[in-house]
């Protein structure tokens, strides 16, 4: 076998490996589909194919045309399959895709105060901290849940007033959780994907000391890509 093609059938061993251990596949399953099939891997998706395509020819097929190569892997599939292989290694992480600066209310925040602040940042959901901690999110959401109940909506209330709608486990509202820096973008996703009654809206991003850093939505997941 020409020593390219050698080569480039060495390396399709590494990958298939170092996916199968990254995502603890199970023999039966195909690490070129199942990578090309994650979203944080959209865009290379048909080199993706076209690598598998090309390792079965040589692996399954003669290839040899009057004792030569039928035909011989070029360099830059190697150095794409080399930077899959990176990225497989050195994932995306929610630190790499969060939101920072997050715009906080507290518990004697206003209504008014932090509709106003929706209005002119462009958010539609402002978290509410005390002392450091996260206690609840004040958003368009508790506010219409609120006018729906027939609840007035004053402005000079603050979020002491409205905790009982504010808190992360409401039966009505919509789902915050919570992640660590580190975790792959791909295991974020799949929380976003996960059925459930409750649509998830934010993953709180913490560091090593449980402090909030940032946040990310589904949306800084389609931006990532």
């Amino acid at each position: 076998m020409n020593q390219d093609n050698e080569s480039f059938l060495n390396l399709c061993q590494s990958f298939e490996s170092l996916v199968r251990a990254r995502y603890d596949l199970e023999d039966k399953d195909s690490p070129y589909y199942f990578l090309a099939g994650l979203e944080a891997f959209d865009s290379q998706r048909e080199t993706i194919h076209t690598i598998r395509g090309l390792r079965n020819i040589l692996v399954h097929n003669n290839v040899e045309i009057a004792g030569q190569a039928g035909f011989v892997i070029q360099d830059v599939l190697m150095k794409q399959l080399q930077e899959i292989m990176t990225r497989v290694e050195n994932p995306r992480r929610a630190k790499d895709i969060m939101t920072t600066g997050i715009v906080w209310g507290e518990p004697d925040s206003t209504v008014g105060s932090l509709l106003d602040v929706m209005k002119e940042k462009h958010v539609s959901r402002i978290p509410i901290r005390k002392q450091g901690k996260l206690i609840g999110v004040f958003s368009e959401n508790a506010v219409f849940r609120r006018l729906v109940q027939g609840k007035p909506l004053k402005r000079q209330e603050t979020m002491a007033d409205w905790l009982e709608d504010l808190r992360l486990d409401h039966p009505d509202s919509e789902r915050y959780e919570f992640c660590q820096e580190n975790d792959p973008v791909h295991t974020l996703e799949s929380r976003f994907c996960k059925p459930a009654r409750q649509r998830l809206a934010i993953l709180f991003v913490k560091n090593s000391r449980q402090t909030i850093t940032g946040m990310v939505t589904v949306y800084d997941i389609a931006r990532s890509d």
